[in-house]
C-alpha cells in the first residue's frame, strides 16, 4: 500500500486547518485542469503536514505526488487582449508632459507671487528671464552639446 506525505507553509497550513477540522469524514478533492485526480476523505484535521493513503499503485501515487507539487502544476495562457502601439502614444505623452509642466510652472509662480508679494515678483521675473535665456543657448547650441548634457537643458 502506497501513501503519499505532503507539507504545507505555514500560511497554507493556517488556512488549511480549520477548513480540515470543519469538514472531517468528507471527501476533498483534488483538481487539475477542471479534471478530478483524487477525491481522499479528511481523516483528520491537517495544520503543518498530512498523508493521503488509499489504495494506490506505485505510479499512480507517483503521479498524484507529481500533481501535488507546486512547480509541477502546468499553466496555461490565454491571450484575452493584444494591442500594438503605435507612435501617437509618444507624442501624446510629450504633449501631456509640456501641459503639465506649464501648468506646474504657473502654480508656483503664482504661489511666490501671492506668498512672497514683491519677493515673489522678482524670482518670478528672475525665473522668466532664466527660461528665456536658456531657450535662447539651447537654440544655438544644440550641435555643440553632448548627449548628457541636452537632457539638463530641456
Amino acid at each position: 500500500m502506497w501513501q503519499i506525505n505532503f507539507t504545507l507553509s505555514p500560511d497554507a497550513a493556517r488556512r488549511f486547518g480549520p477548513f480540515t477540522q470543519q469538514n472531517l469524514g468528507r471527501q476533498m478533492a483534488i483538481v487539475l485542469d477542471h479534471h478530478v485526480t483524487s477525491a481522499p476523505t479528511i481523516q483528520g484535521k491537517i495544520e503543518d503536514s498530512g498523508e493521503i493513503t488509499g489504495n494506490f499503485s506505485q505510479e499512480s501515487a507517483h503521479e498524484l505526488a507529481l500533481t501535488l507539487r507546486a512547480g509541477a502544476l502546468p499553466a496555461s495562457i490565454k491571450y484575452l487582449e493584444e494591442r500594438t502601439v503605435g507612435p501617437s502614444l509618444g507624442a501624446d505623452s510629450i504633449r501631456h508632459g509640456v501641459q503639465a509642466s506649464v501648468l506646474s510652472l504657473i502654480v508656483v509662480m503664482l504661489f511666490m507671487l501671492v506668498y512672497y508679494r514683491l519677493s515673489g515678483g522678482n524670482a518670478v521675473l528672475a525665473l522668466i528671464l532664466n527660461l528665456i535665456i536658456l531657450w535662447r543657448f539651447w537654440g544655438y547650441s544644440v550641435p555643440c552639446l553632448p548627449c548628457p548634457a541636452s537632457p539638463a537643458l530641456s
